[in-house]
């Protein structure tokens, strides 16, 4: 069960006793690194104690440790604790960084379609994908929007999913699975759109080249239908550049997606049709070095499930150009 702040800084450990293991401590700890003025701001970073402090220290010597841990879980969640805190509320810091209403509604419900977890919010802040960043990938999956469960905070995975927001490709090694959705212990919403995607045959090895990023800068929660009016245009600058100057060879969209980049306006290279449509996976633009694909969502079932299985190994087939 979530813990309170209290409760997770009382786990808090001293040094004394730790005996030295080259870039680690037997027994194994984990520490919370404060960063001062990084980027204006004071920022916070987690990871193996002393290793990754020392990396830490390279590019900014007057990073220290905050906090000392026994448990990597405690370290991953305090570090994003202490990065959703400001002296400005966090919609407050959305607004000023974005140029969109922080809270857009829902069309279909009427309430605010960012999530309510500070955490969570501050998270995509700075990190607005999922995976490398998205300029790096080799595999792009561009999706709507990243809706998470209203009580994503009370459920047991939450520092999982802190964990891998943090660094989705230590995670992907460390747990042999890409998303926290497909561990064992979370049976919610969004298992069976991994589940599909875990199907193209992705390993660990293959956690550099992918990425995911979604047309909705923050993540969601409940039902929504979104308009052109929620996207931020910044946002969708930095995925048109990454889309068209950056390292992917295969992209994929959704349907859907498609729609409503085109609507945006900030496409402009992206055709109202397929420009090949022979092939199990449609062509929706294609240059010297890249394709983009129209891809079914991986949560496609009943009629489309047939199809979508078809993608799905037209898309393993891609991975052998690749060496690892």
């Amino acid at each position: 069960m979530p813990v309170s702040w209290n409760e997770l800084i009382a786990k808090a450990i001293g040094p004394e006793g730790l005996k030295a293991d080259g870039q680690l401590t037997l027994p194994r700890s984990y520490g919370v690194y404060e960063i001062k003025g990084a980027k204006q701001d004071t920022i916070y970073r987690q990871g193996n104690y002393p290793g990754r402090l020392r990396e830490i220290q390279k590019e900014f010597p007057e990073a220290a440790l905050k906090y000392l841990f026994s448990s990597k879980e405690d370290a991953v969640q305090v570090a994003a604790i202490l990065n959703s805190k400001d002296k400005n509320t966090v919609p407050e810091r959305i607004s000023r960084r974005t140029s969109i209403p922080s809270s857009p509604k829902s069309t279909i419900s009427g309430q605010s379609i960012v999530h309510p977890s500070k955490i969570l919010v501050e998270l995509f802040v700075h990190k607005p994908y999922q995976g490398v960043a998205p300029e790096r990938s080799r595999f792009l999956f561009i999706g709507l929007d990243a809706n998470y469960d209203v009580d994503i905070e009370k459920i047991s995975i939450f520092p999982k999913v802190l964990e891998y927001h943090e660094d989705a490709e230590k995670f992907w090694h460390a747990h042999e699975v890409h998303h926290p959705f497909l561990l064992s212990e979370y049976q919610g919403d969004g298992k069976r759109y991994h589940q599909n995607f875990e199907r193209i045959g992705f390993g660990a090895e293959h956690a550099n080249l992918i990425s995911f990023v979604e047309l909705f800068h923050l993540p969601t929660v409940g039902r929504n239908k979104l308009s052109v009016e929620d996207l931020d245009a910044t946002h969708l600058k930095r995925l048109n550049q990454a889309i068209l100057e950056g390292d992917a060879t295969h992209i994929f969209i959704t349907p859907t997606v498609a729609s409503l980049m085109r609507s945006s306006g900030a496409f402009n290279w992206l055709p109202s049709k397929s420009i090949d449509t022979a092939d199990v996976l449609p062509v929706l633009f294609r240059n010297s070095n890249k394709t983009v694909y129209s891809l079914l969502h991986f949560s496609s079932y009943g009629k489309y499930y047939r199809k979508l299985h078809l993608q799905i190994e037209e898309i393993r087939k891609l991975i052998a150009q690749f060496q690892i």
